[in-house]
């Protein structure tokens, strides 16, 4: 299970990549046409906040399983490591719990925009596809913190705790 999560995870991640590099180049078309042309888009402030989005919400599962969230060391770096292990799946089970509500207020919110037919204001695209964006970002982190809480607790299980 814990191989098809990073293979998802990794999927996520190049998606939020080319999201980045689609992001890269609209601004470079906005630039390009508004100072060379002299003819500049309405559409590419909205466009580029959907990308936002996806890049956001799409890669932080995958972030947070490469340990690149940021983290507290404050606490972490004077306490045992054992204590460290314990405070890591103490986090990770709030994470699971805090990103649960989020996905589900984030589920509420676009079922609501899609039952109502909300639309963006420019392009008309529908406003449910990006809220559907953060529900599956906040899912997948969630699992990820599910993943995270269980290898912490075979870190702990098997003496391990000097892996963290």
């Amino acid at each position: 299970m814990l191989s098809v999560l990073n293979k998802i995870s990794s999927a996520t991640a190049w998606l939020g990549f080319i999201s980045v590099l689609a992001l890269v180049l609209l601004i470079a078309h906005d630039v390009f046409m508004r100072y060379v042309l002299n003819n500049p888009t309405r559409w590419t402030l909205e466009v580029a906040m959907a990308i936002q989005l996806l890049f956001g919400f799409l890669c932080a599962g995958y972030v947070l399983r490469e340990g690149g969230h940021i983290r507290m060391q404050l606490l972490t770096d004077h306490v045992s490591q054992k204590s460290r292990l314990w405070l890591f799946i103490t986090t990770s089970i709030l994470g699971i719990f805090l990103c649960g509500v989020l996905a589900y207020y984030s589920f509420l919110m676009a079922q609501s925009s899609f039952r109502i037919g909300e639309l963006t204001t420019l392009v008309g695209y529908p406003v449910f596809l990006l809220k559907s964006t953060v529900v599956i970002g906040f899912s997948l982190l969630g699992i990820q913190f599910i993943a995270e809480t269980f290898k912490y607790c075979q870190l702990l299980k098997s003496g391990n705790a000097d892996k963290v």
